[in-house]
């Protein structure tokens, strides 16, 4: 949809589906609803499983980075940020930060939550909920989100991503 106002008043140049919005909102069974389910009942002990605090503590150290990553990235972003595919009239490039290295740092603090949960909830169906959940939304979205941005910035974005790793820096 090009051309219409959003709530903040600003015109939307370009925005996301409905399947976009309802990917999104699925990801919160994987990171908040099924471990709440797990924490608060005896529902999925069935699945349960022990790795010990060792591994317990690795994976609240990845669930730190991740939630450094994305507060950071979402700072650097400043008013271009948005949880959906969106596009504004007045949009800005961000090229530097963690941005100068990967083109998606919060798609991969999402990957590091991902793999983080497992070590923290040792469970089959609520620590590996995320990544269930996640992984179909980042592979529906991230191609959608580099085409609107290679509409809307042009060769910058394209001589960006040859500079940039998706969610990996470049080698």
């Amino acid at each position: 949809m090009q051309g219409q106002q959003n709530k903040k008043n600003k015109l939307v140049i370009y925005k996301s589906s409905r399947l976009d919005r309802l990917l999104l909102a699925f990801n919160s069974f994987g990171y908040i609803i099924l471990p709440l389910i797990w924490m608060t009942t005896d529902w999925f002990a069935f699945a349960n499983y022990n790795l010990g605090i060792g591994f317990s503590m690795v994976g609240f150290i990845l669930y730190g980075l991740a939630v450094y990553i994305i507060i950071k990235a979402q700072i650097q972003l400043n008013h271009s940020w948005s949880p959906w595919l969106e596009v504004f009239e007045g949009h800005k490039f961000i090229g530097k930060g963690m941005f100068q290295y990967i083109r998606h740092p919060i798609y991969a603090a999402h990957f590091l939550w991902a793999l983080a949960l497992p070590l923290i909830v040792h469970n089959w169906v609520a620590g590996f909920s995320l990544l269930a959940t996640f992984a179909p939304f980042y592979f529906y979205r991230v191609g959608r989100e580099e085409k609107m941005m290679l509409e809307f910035f042009g060769e910058l974005y394209r001589e960006y991503m040859k500079q940039t790793g998706r969610v990996l820096p470049r080698l």
